[in-house]
């Protein structure tokens, strides 16, 4: 071989192995590129990074420390500027106050400049009572912190997927819901980038009629009965207790949107109206049930509208109190005395409670009326669970609370009972 032929092969080897190297070619022996799943969160040096819609990850909080447990967050402390709360290790702990909040079953996760209380890893549970009766609601957590694309269904209290756009929701005023047409659902304002919702089956839909209802299609045949009331102009009718539909009445009936109110017109035949929505009930003692003095008794898997229409005593009527009806079922064991105050009067020196719709399944009365007792007019009252009669106390205190605690406080104190009320009767 002549060097000039050697040159031009050494030539030719180069130019093949600088093609190989090439920015623009293939690389089959190195790893892919790799995108990183939208809402992944990540701690670098310079601050806390999220994954983009594209893949790609963006800095959205700028922090000399970032930690990377429980989720990845830029570190904060009350003495920072603009900071509200912190986590307390498993509380929330106010930084204008200094008091701590528990997160009951859940864990505090910070979220920018304050602190939320969630769901832990693998929990989906995320609405509860506290031991003291009140509310506690937590925010649906993944690994990357508060989740982006679940919330916490309050008619079920768990985590569900669904699509929701908190910038679409700031003008829905606090603790209230507002109807997203998109969706179907109802969503309150977001708190850390994620709102809570009332959601609505696949088959019906929120309106913005200043009700949390989800209402059927405007066709006669669907199932009512929970969140689902029947479309304008339809009846909710149950026939036996396998469930209700809706039906298209032969005639009108006067209901509108200010009516709660049931009627007999004979023992096996009861209707309601609850604004602007009716329900009708028929063949009850065939099923077990029966109406007698405007006041509808229904049996298992009777739908149950508390104060209206009452399942019988033993049963619970299950449903969110976010809901018109729910269904009379047999009480989950050991269940709580958490109640619907099912009717209620007060003279301020005489007055009737009843809970006939808990989730134990008893019914609780208080009966307070005036007597005289040589000369002197006092108040006596008496406490009766499953119409049996407990215990006997006067005075009138109990007929002028102005809230349910109060009512709750008193009927701890004079009767011993550990009840909740968590709704009133329309």
């Amino acid at each position: 071989m002549s060097i000039a032929q050697a040159v031009c092969r050494v030539a030719l080897v180069a130019i093949l192995f600088a093609g190989c190297d090439d920015a623009s070619g293939t690389q089959p022996d190195g790893p892919p590129s790799q995108l990183c799943e939208s809402g992944a969160t990540e701690c670098r040096a310079d601050g806390l990074y999220t994954c983009d819609a594209s893949g790609a990850f963006q800095r959205t909080e700028a922090c000399a420390t970032c930690e990377a447990s429980p989720v990845p967050h830029c570190v904060v402390s009350c003495a920072d500027a603009g900071v509200t709360s912190v986590c307390d290790a498993d509380s929330v702990k106010d930084c204008a106050t200094g008091a701590t909040r528990s997160c009951e079953i859940g864990t505090c996760l910070p979220s920018g400049k304050q602190a939320v209380c969630a769901t832990k890893p693998g929990t989906s549970t995320c609405q509860g009572r506290r031991a003291d009766g009140t509310q506690y609601v937590l925010a649906c957590a993944d690994s990357s912190g508060i989740s982006a694309s679940k919330v916490c269904d309050r008619r079920t209290s768990e985590c569900v997927t669904e699509e929701f756009d908190c910038s679409e929701l700031t003008a829905v005023p606090a603790n209230r819901f507002s109807c997203d047409t998109s969706s179907g659902n109802y969503y309150s304002s977001c708190t850390a980038g994620q709102p809570t919702a009332l959601t609505c089956k696949a088959d019906t839909t929120c309106a913005n009629d200043g009700t949390t209802s989800c209402y059927t299609p405007p066709t006669a045949g669907a199932t009512c009965g929970g969140p689902a009331v029947c479309y304008p102009g339809l009846h909710c009718t149950q026939l036996e207790a396998s469930g209700a539909s809706c039906v298209q009445p032969a005639a009108a009936l006067a209901c509108n949107s200010f009516d709660v109110l049931a009627l007999c017109t004979d023992v096996n035949t009861g209707l309601a109206c609850v604004k602007g929505a009716v329900w009708w009930w028929k063949n009850l003692t065939t099923w077990g049930g029966s109406c007698t003095s405007n006041h509808i008794t229904l049996d298992v898997g009777g739908t149950c509208i508390p104060g209206l229409a009452d399942c019988k005593q033993g049963l619970e009527c299950h449903r969110s109190r976010f809901d018109i009806a729910g269904t009379c079922r047999t009480p989950e064991p050991n269940a709580p005395a958490e109640c619907t105050l099912t009717g209620q009067a007060s003279t301020g020196r005489s007055c009737i409670y009843d809970w006939h719709a808990c989730r134990d399944g008893h019914y609780y009365d208080i009966d307070c009326r005036i007597v005289n007792l040589g000369g002197n007019i006092l108040t006596l009252c008496d406490c009766s669970r499953d119409g049996v009669k407990g215990n006997s106390f006067d005075g009138d205190a109990i007929c002028n609370v102005t809230t349910t605690p109060m009512l709750d406080a008193r009927a701890m104190a004079s009767c011993g009972w550990r009840l909740t009320t968590v709704d009133v009767a329309q």
